[in-house]
């Protein structure tokens, strides 16, 4: 279930909240989306660093930009602070995780999607499908499936967790196969060299934090694009590599 969080601070526009507010409140009756209004002057520091942090994990997850630099303010500032005093932010949730954040860039061309395009584009919509136009298929979506069905990866596979953090990491999924290991799953849309390198971080914290012999875990991206190169770093690296695909069975 989708539902949305405002973040606001006094200093910005009353006029632009307002808009904002009437949106979020015609959208919950339309299309039964709930949402909360924080204000951010009453976030003290660890709350403050706790979205920063969300933010950027988002960031990361959809390869979209939220730090400001030589264009609009985006919602962390150059300094790396979160940027309430300037703009308001809204985070999408999906079954009460962040999957999505605004103001923010995308593309090469670094495209700007503002809230009040967000909200004004789901408002005139019938439905939620039609608001898929920035990405038909989510990392989100894909985590969802295959933890649901296991066996689109392996048989016998067994699932145990999603967004398992470690030290310096988040891993997305984690299985256990039918030998008793656990396999630390990263997805990702289009497989890039971080993320590569952000799965080969995965063995020694993992192993550490739940006492686990670094023998007993198996590491693998879960993608829908990657290139012959990567798959080779992959397998140099000891990753599996499973490719999310549709068949063709009539």
């Amino acid at each position: 279930m989708r539902s949305y969080i405002l973040y606001v601070k006094p200093a910005v526009s009353s006029k632009e909240i307002k808009q904002i507010e009437n949106l979020l409140e015609g959208i919950r009756i339309k299309h039964k989306i709930f949402y909360k209004i924080v204000d951010g002057s009453r976030l003290n520091q660890e709350e403050m660093e706790e979205l920063a942090e969300t933010i950027r994990r988002i960031s990361n997850k959809k390869k979209i930009r939220v730090r400001s630099g030589g264009g609009g303010i985006l919602p962390i500032s150059r300094s790396g602070a979160v940027n309430l005093g300037n703009i308001p932010i809204l985070l999408v949730l999906e079954d009460e995780k962040p999957i999505n954040v605004y103001p923010h860039e995308a593309g090469a061309k670094g495209q700007r999607f503002e809230v009040l395009q967000h909200l004004n584009t789901l408002l005139k919509a019938d439905h939620l499908d039609e608001l898929r136009t920035e990405e038909v298929l989510s990392e989100l979506d894909i985590s969802k499936i295959i933890s649901n069905y296991p066996a689109l990866i392996e048989e016998g596979l067994e699932f145990l967790d999603t967004e398992v953090a470690v030290k310096g990491a988040q891993i997305d999924v984690v299985f256990k196969d039918r030998t008793n290991k656990h396999v630390l799953v990263e997805i990702e849309l289009k497989v890039t060299d971080a993320a590569i390198g952000q799965v080969i971080k995965f063995l020694d914290p993992y192993s550490q934090q739940f006492g686990i012999s670094p023998k007993n875990i198996r590491r693998a991206l879960v993608c829908i694009d990657i290139s012959e190169n990567r798959i080779n770093t992959c397998k140099a690296e000891g990753i599996e590599v499973y490719k999310f695909t549709v068949l063709k069975l009539a």
